[in-house]
């Protein structure tokens, strides 16, 4: 077995754990922010048809201002949803996530039995890189095909 560069160890190693980080945290916030979203349509929705289905003895033009304020906030929250698309982002990170620990759970096996050498390096550093750059491919195209 050749000796290998346990600087090259240590940068594939931190590099995976940056990157895993990373997406991590992406992931649970894109995660939260579409629930959010999803949540609060639905809650405002019900909202403002209670609002204009209301009865009352004296009719109150104060329920159908409220409920008209409250379905353009639906329309505001509905559009950020369509731009932004937290949910497809969620999605994207967590197969980022699972192709990062992958490699992590590999890489490792391979430190502990000593079968690293420098070309198995340069392929994790370049498998690292691969997975990064289809999740900017994917993300680049989907921006593209918005319209």
């Amino acid at each position: 077995m050749d000796s290998v560069d346990n600087k090259k160890v240590l940068y594939v190693r931190s590099t995976i754990a940056k990157v895993k980080k990373t997406f991590l945290a992406d992931r649970q916030r894109h995660k939260i922010t579409a629930l959010g979203l999803k949540l609060s349509t639905a809650f405002l929705a019900a909202i403002a048809t209670v609002l204009l289905g209301w009865q009352s003895s004296s009719p109150s033009v104060i329920f159908q201002n409220l409920a008209l304020s409250i379905n353009a906030l639906i329309t505001v929250i509905a559009t950020y949803e369509a731009f932004f698309r937290p949910k497809k982002l969620w999605v994207r990170e967590t197969k980022v996530l699972s192709a990062l620990k992958d490699l992590e759970r590999n890489f490792e096996y391979e430190a502990l039995d000593n079968l690293l050498n420098e070309e198995k390096l340069d392929e994790y550093k370049n498998k690292i890189n691969s997975i990064l750059n289809e999740s900017m491919e994917e993300w680049v195209e989907d921006r593209e095909n918005e319209g």
